[in-house]
């Protein structure tokens, strides 16, 4: 029973012949002809998937009869010999001899039409010239033999996911919600940063939907070009979903591509395009049909659930380290997977794990800023209360934004703006690098100084793609950005009297501009608050005064000033230091340190004579000469110095 379906054809094909052949036959073929037992070379199988075929590629009449035709002599051992026969000598048989026999059956003559490049038959099944032709060796293999893989699938061009492993993957169920097997015909644009898992949820969703994926490269179409009709013959043959993974600039302009993609949605009801992008897409304008779903970064609740599951299969145990960095960086699925593996190649894995996580922050803005080493603590830094608090305050603010945005819906609430960005004002020396350092320390991120100078240009538009550079630059590193004496940058924008103004304050808006959009943190530091726009101070969250110290908070910079390492006399007078000299804590910083030398040289402990010392050399530095009155009982130690 289950060669059927190939007795029936066999016996339909006979006794078409024999009401066409009109010259005399041999008893051997008419013997043949009429025998109703034939011997078959394939099983049910093969006929099925001739089945397959003539319905995949919606061949009409004609075309079925043909494809049936050359397949006949492959299938029967009696049809190879009687082919020869009837075309004395030639093989394959003529078409023009096919025609005739179909015209005299049917009544309808099909004509030379077939055979046009624009056909189905001729396009995907039938190679050769003139007017003989046969089935192309791959079409042979597929319905004899079933074989349905094929070379194309492991070259360049494709790249072919059978299987997987389904990760916890945060965007899973978008192309469900997306219903794209309702309608498996169209485009859909998938976009969003590398590693966000695009091709990922492409694959996961496919396998669910038990669907074949072929990933089309550009780089590799182009190389084997000549090869579009097989390529698109496989594709239509597995019913496979296309997604362009390389998605490059240049092949918006190369018909070739263009016309090969557009063929893919034509020829097939079962075929979608999917493309990758890291940006927002930009199709050829003859693709207005299509379907744009964003891949964002994950939430923190979903960065929790990957990284649980990432550091244990690579083998990883910190589970409560897993989920502080997921609170600390944005990162992709892809980072994520990258700094397990690379933790997991050291011999302490889990103590790795946070530098693996610094190694995917690729970026170069250290082209124009330069990172800073963050070691002072609270401790350090000595203000008053008020503006301590407003400092961890704003720490607070980057710990617990998942909690405020996410967990607490003001995401929804809020469309943008959702960056901390912080203005330091006041004289120098009064601790506010200090104080960008002991932040980016204790949320657990890099400090990055912009050096000003490779920012500010005097050319139209080269400030604001600087800043540009900068800003996108500081998203990838998810550092901190640190303007120092930003009142170069950020000062009041002017009344326009002449073209210069009007460009100054367009470079004012453009900055304003980035700050908002920016979700990362953003600190400025100004010698002079009244220089800033008031546009920018109502836009910073956070602006705090770093007042210059009175004789109580000196006295506590004078004392934490000291390292415990450096040898010192008992009777150092701090009370004295603090009353009489009016320093800022840099200054104080720069007295012990130069004392520290004069230590040295001495081969002496650091006391009362360096110290004074120190203290009229930074003073001289600003033109203030310190008086005999003002060392009072103290100037003894100074007698050889000129006052």
């Amino acid at each position: 029973m289950e060669r059927d379906g190939w007795h029936t054809l066999v016996r339909e094909e006979k006794n078409r012949f024999l009401c066409f052949i009109d010259r005399k036959i041999t008893k051997e073929w008419e013997d043949f002809l009429r025998a109703e037992e034939t011997f078959l070379l394939v099983d049910r199988a093969a006929y099925e998937r001739l089945s397959y075929l003539e319905n995949l590629f919606s061949l009409d009449e004609f075309e079925v009869y043909y494809l049936h035709v050359l397949l006949l002599p492959k299938v029967c051992i009696g049809f190879q010999s009687f082919y020869h026969w009837l075309e004395h000598g030639n093989l394959p048989i003529s078409f023009s001899f096919v025609c005739r026999v179909y015209s005299a059956s049917s009544g309808n003559f099909a004509g030379y039409a077939w055979l046009s490049k624009k056909r189905t038959l001729a396009r995907f099944f039938l190679e050769g010239k003139g007017i003989y032709w046969e089935l192309r060796e791959r079409i042979v293999d597929f319905l004899l033999k079933g074989e349905w893989e094929n070379l194309l699938f492991s070259d360049s061009v494709f790249f072919y996911y059978p299987q997987g492993e389904d990760l916890p993957y945060y965007g899973k169920n978008k192309l469900e919600t997306e219903e794209l097997s309702k309608e498996r015909k169209g485009i859909f644009c998938l976009y969003g940063r590398e590693g966000t898992g695009k091709k990922s949820a492409v694959c996961q969703y496919e396998r669910k939907q038990d669907h074949i994926l072929a990933m089309l490269f550009f780089e590799g179409f182009i190389e084997q070009k000549d090869r579009a009709e097989e390529l698109l013959f496989e594709l239509i043959l597995h019913q496979a979903v296309v997604c362009v993974a390389d998605y490059q600039e240049q092949w918006r302009e190369n018909s070739v591509f263009l016309e090969f993609l557009k063929q893919i949605l034509d020829l097939s009801n079962y075929l979608y395009l999917l493309f990758s992008w890291e940006e927002y897409p930009k199709l050829p304008d003859i693709w207005v049909k299509k379907q744009v779903i964003f891949f964002g970064v994950p939430s923190v609740k979903e960065r929790k659930e990957l990284w649980r599951f990432i550091v244990q299969e690579y083998g990883l145990e910190d589970l409560e380290e897993a989920e502080r960095l997921a609170e600390r960086f944005f990162f992709t699925p892809k980072q994520m997977r990258q700094a397990s593996e690379w933790a997991s190649e050291q011999k302490k894995g889990n103590e790795n794990l946070l530098k693996g996580c610094f190694l995917q922050l690729e970026h170069s803005l250290g082209k124009r800023a330069k990172k800073v080493e963050c070691f002072y603590n609270w401790e350090d830094l000595i203000l008053p209360k008020q503006q301590i608090d407003f400092l961890k305050d704003a720490c607070n603010q980057v710990k617990y934004q998942h909690q405020i945005y996410e967990v607490w819906g003001f995401n929804q609430k809020i469309s943008y703006g959702k960056g901390l960005s912080m203005l330091f004002y006041g004289a120098p020396g009064t601790g506010k690098t200090m104080a960008a350092e002991i932040i980016a320390k204790e949320v657990g991120l890099e400090l990055y100084k912009v050096n000003l100078p490779c920012i500010v240009s005097k050319y139209i538009g080269e400030t604001e793609k600087n800043l540009n550079e900068i800003f996108e630059e500081a998203e990838k590193s998810q550092g901190i950005l640190f303007f120092d004496e930003a009142d170069v940058l950020f000062s009041k924008r002017t009344e326009v009297k002449e073209a210069n103004d009007r460009y100054n304050n367009m470079e004012a808006a453009y900055l304003l501009q980035k700050m908002e959009e920016h979700s990362g943190i953003v600190i400025l530091a100004s010698n002079y608050q009244q220089n800033m726009d008031e546009a920018f101070k109502r836009r910073i969250k956070f602006c705090i005064e770093f007042p210059l110290p009175d004789a109580r908070y000196r006295k506590k910079i004078w004392e934490a000033g000291f390292p415990k390492e450096l040898p010192r006399e008992k009777e150092i007078d701090f009370e004295f230091l603090s009353n009489r000299f009016r320093l800022s804590g840099s200054h104080i910083k720069n007295v012990i340190l130069n004392a520290a030398f004069y230590a040295a040289s001495e081969k002496k402990a650091v006391g009362m004579k360096q110290l004074l010392k120190a203290v009229i050399q930074e003073l001289a530095k600003s033109g203030k000469v310190v008086t005999k009155e003002e060392l009072g009982e103290y100037y003894c130690y100074l007698e050889d110095i000129s006052l």
